[in-house]
């Protein structure tokens, strides 16, 4: 509730410059930015932290910008861009589940998919994956996978097959109508008509906010023991340890 000061400043630089982390990001926020801060349930052990840092790469990962764990180690996943446009969404705000549910909106990507020709679908994935920072393997796998969720009647729509739809939807709005089937046109621009406020409304949202998953509980499951229950979202779950003074504490320093 109250401004930044120049010792505030200078604090927060001096840390950024420790971690190697560039006091200017590629992109800025449009609106009000958001630090959306979660308690997961997610495994936060060591040795899944090399791995979180290594997804965080254009549609990998969870999209996730900080790990925060109970000890108070913290990984910085995706912050050499920080208000980033092109990374998985992490909440059901930043997918627009507000604007089109989710069966409406994967209902829509298969129309536009299905109207387009075998060209228009590999320009459109090449567009999605370009400029990501991923490897050549990484590329080929998400390729297959988009194909195959844009294919199916029932899989899950995700990341680059997502961006795969926006890029095919731009493609005709900018005036190349060739990326259509024959006598697919209408089909074709009825389907990108109907996303096309939730697009806009989607990117708003995810280049304006970053995410922050926080461990609040800890567990007493032995490390590598993959068989014991550290789900912190049920609150019956024997094996959380509850909250100590200092841990509420811990939480309000980091929102603030």
């Amino acid at each position: 509730g109250r401004s930044l000061t120049d010792d505030d400043r200078t604090n927060i630089e001096r840390l950024l410059r420790s971690k190697g982390i560039p006091l200017t990001s590629k992109h800025s926020p449009t609106g009000s930015p958001l630090v959306i801060l979660h308690d997961t349930a997610s495994s936060l052990e060591k040795k899944n932290f090399e791995k979180h840092k290594k997804e965080g790469r254009g549609p990998l990962g969870l999209g996730v910008s900080v790990w925060v764990t109970r000890q108070g180690a913290t990984l910085l996943a995706r912050l050499q861009d920080f208000y980033e446009p092109y990374r998985p969404t992490t909440t059901q705000f930043e997918k627009a589940a507000d604007i089109l549910r989710q069966d409406q909106r994967e209902s829509l990507f298969r129309q536009v998919w299905q109207s387009t020709t075998e060209n228009g679908h590999t320009q459109a994935l090449k567009e999605a994956l370009s400029n990501k920072d991923l490897e050549k393997n990484e590329i080929e796998m998400q390729y297959q996978s988009a194909i195959t969720q844009l294919d199916s009647s029932s899989d899950k729509i995700l990341t680059t097959a997502t961006w795969t739809v926006e890029s095919i939807c731009k493609t005709l709005n900018d005036g190349d109508q060739s990326i259509a089937k024959v006598g697919k046109l209408s089909e074709l621009k009825n389907a990108c008509g109907g996303i096309k406020n939730y697009f806009e409304i989607r990117n708003q949202r995810v280049k304006n906010s970053v995410p922050i998953e926080i461990g609040q509980f800890g567990d007493t499951c032995k490390e590598g023991d993959d068989k014991c229950d550290r789900n912190s979202c049920n609150a019956k779950n024997r094996n959380l340890i509850k909250f100590d003074k200092k841990s509420p504490i811990l939480i309000l320093n980091m929102k603030t």
